[in-house]
């Protein structure tokens, strides 16, 4: 084994979504707690008979074509598959530092790909007190994954380190300079055949894992390319205190109860989430609640190195091609003296923050909040930002509908 290089775990094969058969992969949610969850906010008897219907094809759709193959070759065309894609539960071993005499620790990791094979996979880097659910939502209409297997892409989605089926370093140690340096092993994993051998490696974060993603490309320079969802340079100062300052410890939280929580790590009290993350006017019924059901913690590393000055000096160094995503009632970031009601008002904000050499393009989700995935209009998000990668990576595919920042 080469120094630093992390070994392959293996587990009983999952899918990484709301449905998975083992409800503690995914974030403890059951089939039975999401019909719930959809439902809950519908009270007339033909909402409720509708969002059933909604709920029971999904689920079969889901069973159906999603078969697991073994990762080692999932991406070879050779292999047998029966559905459009193949995941399957693959974990890895990383480091937090380069150091050969550094910890290891296991990072839960889900990979996903498409029938026939894949040249890009995109690297799914969910945000802080979120896990890999994130990415898989409460419906179809809020898959990420889903998106990428009908442009042709792979997807590996991860709990980061401390997060759902990840082991847990010391609190002070998960930072966001040593989550880039196992992102870096990861993406690593990805092109010489330890998680996969694929061409294209782009980095698709939301909130706090487009810091972590922006401070991997920057410094390590092997991605190909970074989607940067609920993420801007500057923040809603009032929006984002308000979050901070609700934060307590996960040990405390009812949900985390017996999960032995190290000390240092926090999460959000219960019945929070929503105001924080969702414009609950356009979110997806049921998203509430599943926000509550599925979510993770954080760390006081985290906290501590999330600052706007580290930020601002990460984009600097990035020379890749970047897409950043944010919804225009996004408390953590948008207000009325810091808008992100246009693609060009995006523009204006991240001037100066970039190199002139680096392209930057935006999309503005109207009316969503932080948590993008969960609103209605995410589909078309999804196919945006899809076109892009493959725009950009690949130079294949329509265009489009983003905003390009001209500096």
């Amino acid at each position: 084994m080469r120094p630093g290089y992390a070994r392959q775990y293996r587990a009983t094969p999952a899918w990484p979504g709301p449905f998975m058969s083992d409800p503690a992969l995914a974030g403890g949610i059951t089939p039975a707690q999401l019909k719930e969850n959809t439902m809950h906010t519908s009270t007339t008897a033909q909402g409720l008979q509708r969002l059933r219907v909604v709920a029971s094809l999904t689920l079969l759709l889901i069973t159906a074509v999603l078969a697991p193959t073994s990762p080692a070759h999932a991406h070879s065309r050779s292999s047998p598959n029966p559905g459009p894609a193949a995941c399957k539960r693959h974990d890895t071993s990383i480091t937090l530092t380069p150091k050969r005499t550094a910890p290891r620790y296991r990072v839960a990791g889900w990979l996903c790909v498409p029938r026939g094979g894949a040249r890009t996979v995109q690297l799914l880097v969910s945000g802080f007190t979120y896990d890999h659910t994130y990415w898989t939502g409460l419906s179809a209409s809020t898959n990420w994954t889903a998106g990428a297997f009908a442009h042709g892409d792979a997807v590996y989605l991860i709990d980061r380190p401390g997060v759902g089926a990840s082991d847990r370093p010391p609190a002070a140690q998960v930072t966001v300079d040593r989550e880039a340096e196992a992102l870096h092993q990861i993406a690593t994993g990805l092109r010489d055949g330890r998680i996969g051998r694929f061409a294209n490696v782009v980095g698709v974060g939301h909130s706090y894992g487009s810091i972590v993603l922006a401070a991997e490309a920057a410094t390590h320079r092997d991605l190909d390319a970074l989607v940067l969802t609920g993420k801007l340079v500057d923040y809603n100062q009032p929006g984002l205190k308000a979050f901070q300052d609700s934060l307590y410890p996960a040990s405390s939280d009812p949900k985390f109860a017996r999960s032995r929580m190290p000390a240092g790590y926090v999460t959000t009290p219960p019945g929070t989430r929503a105001g924080f993350f969702l414009d609950t006017s356009t979110a997806i019924p049921g998203s509430a609640r599943w926000q509550e059901i599925t979510k993770a913690v954080g760390t006081s590393g985290e906290r501590a190195t999330m600052t706007a000055d580290a930020y601002i000096a990460a984009s600097r160094q990035i020379t890749i091609p970047v897409l950043l995503i944010v919804g225009s009632h996004d408390s953590l970031f948008c207000n009325t003296s810091r808008p992100c009601g246009t693609g060009a008002q995006l523009c204006q904000r991240t001037h100066g923050f970039y190199s002139p050499g680096t392209p930057v393009d935006t999309l503005v989700v109207p009316g969503a909040g932080h948590a993008i995935d969960l609103h209605r209009g995410a589909a078309a998000v999804f196919t945006a930002a899809n076109r892009w990668i493959s725009r950009t990576v690949t130079r294949t595919g329509p265009r489009p509908a983003v905003t390009t920042c001209r500096r």
